[in-house]
């Protein structure tokens, strides 16, 4: 003991507990180990990569978080309300798969005691499949265009509308009558270049042969 410093050379120890299965020793340069009973939990290592090893298990008490970040951004935690929580606060958030032709999978509870895929990411065939029925909300809906012109939705109760360019193309509708049909100015064809067209305009109904 130096000027109230405890110095201890490269390789030697600091035993608790009056045995030598508990200590901590920088057993080479720069490295520093935490064995209990005889057992490596922890290491530090100053390096080109700066990093800290753990060997065994790590508990977090409820609402006890784990931060990532210089300002706290990520943060890990199950709350007492018997949820966990990840929590991303600054920039996007990635999830990356770099094994050549891995998959990714997002599992959940079955409703019978196991667990089920739900989506998987393949990154061989480059698909994504879905493994369960797929709902969306009443009036939600599905872009085909990745932009804003294309897409299907349910408009209202039992009927479903195709919009395509931003225009009204075509309906389906489950009533009294059970009807499928094209709005106004908008044309049913038939054959490669619509030789046939049945159209409504409005006031008058037409059939138009083109060959």
């Amino acid at each position: 003991i130096s000027g109230g410093s405890l110095t201890l050379p490269v390789a030697e120890k600091l035993y608790f507990g009056g045995g030598d299965h508990t200590y901590i020793g920088e057993d080479v340069d720069d490295r520093l180990r935490f064995f209990v009973g005889g057992a490596e939990f922890m290491r530090f290592t100053e390096a080109s990569d700066n990093s800290l090893n753990i060997y065994e298990d790590v508990y977090i008490s409820d609402d006890k978080k784990i931060h990532f970040g210089a300002s706290n951004d990520i943060k890990i935690y199950h709350n007492a309300g018997g949820n966990s929580n990840f929590e991303n606060h600054s920039g996007d958030l990635y999830f990356t798969q770099y094994t050549d032709d891995g998959d990714i999978f997002f599992r959940t509870d079955n409703g019978s005691g196991g667990v089920a895929n739900y989506i998987q990411i393949d990154g061989g065939s480059e698909y994504v499949y879905f493994h369960k029925d797929i709902a969306l909300k009443a009036t939600e809906k599905l872009y085909l265009d990745g932009g804003g012109n294309t897409y299907i939705y349910e408009a209202g109760a039992d009927y479903v509308d195709y919009y395509v360019g931003g225009a009204l193309i075509f309906r389906m509708q489950e009533a009294t009558d059970n009807v499928a049909n094209v709005p106004d100015n908008v044309f049913l064809g038939a054959g490669d270049s619509f030789d046939l067209r049945l159209s409504h305009n409005g006031s008058h109904s037409y059939i138009q042969n083109a060959t």
